[in-house]
């Protein structure tokens, strides 16, 4: 039997943490079109909260958070009409408030 492991090396992290709780988020299209983010350390079996800004445009983000107290979830941060931006996403109403900043765009 042939086991195999696969590694993901993500080079420049971009992880917020609070009170315990950490956030993460991961560049899955060159210029960030797509950012794919992981947290650990939530309430577990909870619905966990997010605000996500970009030029003024808020959008709000729930996720599940699983038995063990991780979430997942993925976003488009671009905004119509702009070529490059930053977006912050923030926890919000939970016991922690892990909070990310990254740019986009070319």
């Amino acid at each position: 039997m042939l086991n195999r492991a696969a590694i993901v090396i993500v080079p420049d992290p971009i992880t917020g943490k609070d009170k315990g709780c950490t956030l993460s988020v991961e560049r899955l299209l060159p210029h960030f079109e797509l950012a794919y983010f992981t947290g650990s350390g939530f309430p577990v079996n909870s619905d966990a909260s997010f605000d996500s800004q970009s030029y003024g445009e808020k959008h709000p983000v729930n996720a599940k958070v699983d038995g063990e107290g991780n979430l997942q979830f993925a976003l488009l941060p671009f905004v119509s009409g702009k070529q490059k931006g930053t977006t912050t996403v923030r926890g919000v109403g939970m016991s922690c408030s892990p909070s990310i900043k990254f740019e986009w765009g070319q």
